[in-house]
């Protein structure tokens, strides 16, 4: 079973699947999902999608400066 991701923080910015919590430095979402993105025919890279009402509002390339907390 995967683990559902609560939070992404990225420099300050903090993403929630918490769609009351919306503010300067907070953007929140129905879900966020790690996924993948082709970048070429023989390469993925990982990003984490944030979805309000099925609609994609942000994606985040995966990296070192994330701080990701799961429920």
């Amino acid at each position: 079973m995967e683990n559902k991701i609560y939070s992404i923080e990225k420099a300050g910015n903090y993403f929630i699947a918490n769609k009351i919590e919306n503010s300067i430095n907070c953007i929140g979402v129905d879900e966020i999902r790690e996924e993948s993105k082709p970048v070429t025919n023989y390469a993925n890279l990982k990003v984490y999608h944030g979805y309000t009402n099925g609609k994609l509002v942000f994606e985040i390339e995966s990296n070192s400066g994330l701080t990701i907390i799961y429920e």
